[in-house]
């Protein structure tokens, strides 16, 4: 946890589960303090480094939905409460504790919507960078040093064959690489698909040269949330199903089918992260 001062370059930070403040991140209940010098986990070293005498406090966790999920995002506090009339510190209220709670509530709106705030702007700036051609895109004019090591490694790879006959079937789950863009055995998975279908032996395509193929397209790929290169291995995967289970070898010959699942593959490189509505909105030319 940190924080900062607006009227101040003093800042303070500590790990979560020390401190009523890290306390309350770690357990997610608000803490109301009557005396925080006689409690233990009070550490009065930040009094001293801000210069203020803390006496009651309220601490409450600040949650948000992230990816569907409620999670803490920041935690508050409110020191010493003055009381209306005799201006002497007086401790919090459990109504004190209901307002709390109602303004982490939309302060949880306001932080994630400054993130995404910030998100866009930065991915606007690099939209307009790369149209400007002041950054040129990662598939521009690049050059690729892939070793014959790093062939081996994945060609090599051992890979077990019940991994193998899930990423043939229906029942694959992208989900399970766990958004890593270098998961490993994906690339040897990717090539079994190839293999599989009987592309890779009909078109005298060597399984090394197949490999250093794969491994270019995941370096054009970024490390974005979505259109990476576990979506393009994900696609790839979908359409090596179409053709199996879902009777689309039958419309398409050998030579479609392979273009299809290479089409798969490469679809989104070098993709920024940001969709079409997202350009309306920016403008962009």
């Amino acid at each position: 946890l940190y924080s900062s001062a607006s009227d101040s370059d003093k800042s303070i930070r500590f790990k979560i589960g020390k401190g009523i403040a890290g306390n309350v991140a770690l357990t997610g209940k608000h803490e109301n303090i009557v005396d925080a010098y006689a409690d233990p986990r009070f550490n009065p070293a930040f009094d001293k480094q801000m210069g203020y005498v803390t006496r009651t406090m309220l601490c409450f966790p600040v949650f948000s939905n992230v990816h569907g999920k409620s999670e803490i995002v920041a935690v508050s506090q409110l020191i010493n409460k003055l009381d209306e009339h005799t201006g002497e510190v007086v401790p919090f209220t459990a109504q004190d504790v209901e307002n709390a709670s109602q303004f982490a509530t939309f302060a949880g709106i306001g932080i994630m919507n400054n993130r995404t705030f910030q998100h866009a702007l930065a991915a606007r700036n690099d939209a307009m960078n790369l149209i400007s051609k002041k950054e040129k895109p990662m598939a521009a004019g690049k050059t690729f040093n892939i070793d014959q090591y790093s062939i081996d490694l994945e060609l090599e790879s051992n890979v077990e064959e019940s991994e193998l006959n899930v990423s043939r079937s229906n029942a694959f789950n992208i989900h399970s690489y766990k958004n890593d863009h270098n998961a490993p055995n994906l690339v040897r998975i990717i090539i079994d698909l190839f293999e599989e279908r009987g592309y890779l032996k009909k078109f005298k395509v060597p399984r090394e040269v197949m490999c250093k193929f794969v491994l270019a397209v995941r370096l054009l790929y970024r490390n974005i949330p979505y259109h990476n290169f576990l979506h393009a291995a994900d696609v790839c995967q979908t359409c090596y199903c179409y053709l199996r289970y879902g009777g689309l070898e039958d419309i398409l010959d050998d030579l479609n089918g392979f273009v299809l699942m290479v089409v798969a593959l490469v679809h989104d490189v070098d993709h920024m992260g940001l969709n079409n509505s997202f350009h309306f909105k920016a403008e962009t030319p």
